[in-house]
């Protein structure tokens, strides 16, 4: 057994390369489908903690809605029920999730982003609301750290 200590970290914009214990590369295919951040739909292989922010905003959606939020059945459908919430990223948005992006932006349908307290019940919190509009983002490094988040909660 070993018994060392494994480095953990709270920063947003974690890599892979801040974690020499994972393997390199990660694969884009990770987490339940519906439960997964817009980088690993977009194929990233680097990539941190901000993934398991996404999907913990995702069950707290799933809480409030008595379903999944995004709700895909390929990769490539769950990107578009992304797309339907959040809208189409601009450019600077691809990049932050993948650098090395394969998809055609021109081919991405043009969808304006939703108002997410729209996507909820009535009597929703609103900071509840405002948690979860900190977490969906296209960019892994604007998520708020999982501590600030569990922070959030207690306010």
């Amino acid at each position: 057994t070993n018994n060392q200590q494994q480095p953990t970290t709270n920063n947003p914009t974690t890599t892979n390369n801040d974690h020499p214990y994972l393997p390199r590369p990660l694969v884009a295919y990770v987490c339940s489908r519906y439960y997964r951040a817009p980088e690993l739909l977009f194929g990233a292989t680097d990539y941190g903690d901000p993934i398991d922010v996404w999907a913990g905003g995702c069950v707290v959606a799933e809480l409030l809605l008595l379903r999944p939020l995004f709700v895909g059945g390929s990769g490539l459908k769950q990107l578009v029920q992304v797309l339907k919430v959040l809208g189409t990223p601009i450019p600077s948005q691809y990049e932050s999730m993948h650098p090395k992006i394969s998809v055609k932006l021109e081919k991405l349908p043009q969808i304006s982003p939703k108002q997410l307290s729209s996507l909820f019940p009535e009597d929703t919190s609103l900071n509840l609301i405002a948690i979860l509009e900190k977490i969906f983002v296209y960019d892994p490094s604007l998520r708020p750290p999982a501590a600030e988040v569990a922070n959030l909660f207690s306010q």
